[in-house]
């Protein structure tokens, strides 16, 4: 089975949240998952895909999404990699995110890996 990355760069966590509802979802078939910080990742060297989500201001992704593509611009353009933003939200929406389609992603995601799918 693939192993994944799930990358993040978060301002206030909802977008780790979600990064980490994505891992467990991959994680249920059995899918091994390291779920971190984009800025934190040093190489991608033994996963087989990446999933990378950034919080976006001001129509930008965040800094360390950002320099997490440039910096592995590379080794990106031969791995399938999957990729979701989240806008800002006031405190009281967090809740109203639709995380059965959050984990249902994810799950499409493992399904596509497990049959040798590799599709953005």
């Amino acid at each position: 089975m693939a192993k994944v990355l799930v990358a993040y760069a978060s301002k206030r966590g909802s977008t780790a949240e979600i990064a980490q509802a994505i891992a467990a979802a991959l994680r249920e078939p059995g899918v091994e998952v390291d779920c971190v910080e984009a800025g934190a990742v040093a190489e991608l060297d033994g996963y087989d895909a990446v999933v990378l989500g950034s919080a976006v201001y001001m129509r930008r992704w965040r800094g360390d999404a950002r320099h997490f593509v440039r910096r592995h611009r590379e080794a990106l353009a031969h791995l399938p990699l999957w990729v979701f933003s989240s806008g800002p939200t006031p405190p009281e929406w967090r809740d109203r995110r639709d995380w059965d389609e959050i984990r249902a992603w994810g799950s499409h995601i493992a399904a596509d890996l497990h049959a040798g799918r590799a599709a953005a």
